[in-house]
């Protein structure tokens, strides 16, 4: 559950509700007894604006783990909170808080609200793991607690894990080379970490984990310092103020992809098909070159149009080197084996 939490709260927070959430939906990341799992099928997924006073209308979701709003055809992204109640439910006992022999009699058990948590199955359940669950499955909206709210409930808190391990005594030199990288280089090496082998960078991952004290999939600058403070790592002076250069979609917080692309060794990711697999992700119509074009299409998120047409000419200037306007694939390997200082 603190899993599922972590990621609605990521989704969350980037203004997207996924709209389906139920057990089908989440997938393990490998056959082990640790595994991590990952939400999929964004398919019924939308965009929000956080605050609006316009709700989402379209009817959409599971019988057994619908919110009751999105059947009365006004709701906000807290309908995920709700299915995450269910399953959380569904978990703990074996069978779900809202229910009938056909479609239309669940649906009229989800729109009434009304749940219990029945003897004996219940029994062995603490408070706090059926208050989350309350606090999940309120009827009014509004009372309902964010997903950020829920990640730092104390029944999760007590009974998860703990991530362990150490964190490496490079780690701040790492990070302080990334602040210095350029524009180009900084956006080619987070394609990379999304799609890199996670077996590959199995030591980065659990770096993070250990980093991100909250869970909630982000590093805040202060939780970064703490860790490396209480390991004894290193902070290099000039990277406290620099910060920020880590962060390199302004959300204000560093996620776990910026971190992996922020950690990575040359090692790691000058691997030819890893460098050719960056370059096609930017090279959308396979001619070879990475034209201005390309990265306005896969930059236009990033500001407005004069900002924008900056960045772009930054980003060819930093790889170009003959002087043509596009980038080569050749010009784009030897950039990335670019030592930066």
């Amino acid at each position: 559950m603190k899993q599922i939490l972590g990621a609605m709260r990521y989704l969350h927070s980037n203004s997207y509700v996924h709209r389906d959430i139920k057990p089908e939906n989440f997938l393990l990341q490998h056959p082990g007894a640790d595994a991590e799992i990952k939400v999929i099928d964004f398919g019924l997924a939308k965009k929000f604006k956080p605050g609006s006073s316009d709700p989402m209308k379209t009817k959409a979701g599971t019988p057994y783990y619908v919110a009751p709003q999105v059947l009365m055809g006004s709701y906000d992204e807290k309908c995920d909170i709700w299915s995450c109640g269910v399953i959380a439910y569904i978990l703990l006992c074996g069978y779900p808080p809202f229910y009938g022999d056909t479609d239309p009699e669940i649906l009229r058990s989800v729109k009434s609200g009304k749940f219990d948590f029945p003897s004996p199955d219940w029994d062995d359940i603490t408070r706090e793991g059926k208050d989350i669950i309350t606090q999940m499955l309120k009827l009014d909206p509004a009372k309902r607690p964010s997903a950020e709210q829920l990640v730092d409930h104390r029944w999760l808190k007590d009974h998860t894990d703990k991530p362990t391990g150490t964190v490496a005594k490079d780690l701040g030199n790492n990070l302080r080379a990334f602040t210095c990288v350029g524009k180009m280089k900084k956006v080619a090496l987070t394609v990379i970490a999304n799609q890199m082998n996670e077996k590959d960078i199995e030591d980065l991952r659990a770096t993070f984990k250990m980093l991100d004290k909250n869970g909630d999939g982000t590093l805040t600058f202060r939780e970064l310092e703490d860790v490396m403070k209480e390991h004894k790592v290193k902070l290099p002076e000039d990277l406290v103020q620099n910060l920020a250069k880590l962060d390199t979609d302004g959300s204000g917080s560093i996620d776990y992809t910026e971190f992996i692309a922020a950690t990575m060794t040359n090692r790691q990711y000058m691997k030819k098909e890893v460098v050719w697999a960056a370059f096609r992700t930017f090279d959308k119509d396979g001619d070879g070159q990475i034209t201005k074009a390309e990265l306005r299409d896969m930059l236009k998120d990033s500001g407005n149009s004069s900002t924008l047409e900056n960045m772009v000419n930054e980003m060819i200037k930093e790889a170009d080197l003959d002087g043509d306007g596009c980038i080569s694939f050749d010009e784009f390997n030897k950039m990335m084996e670019k030592k930066d200082s």
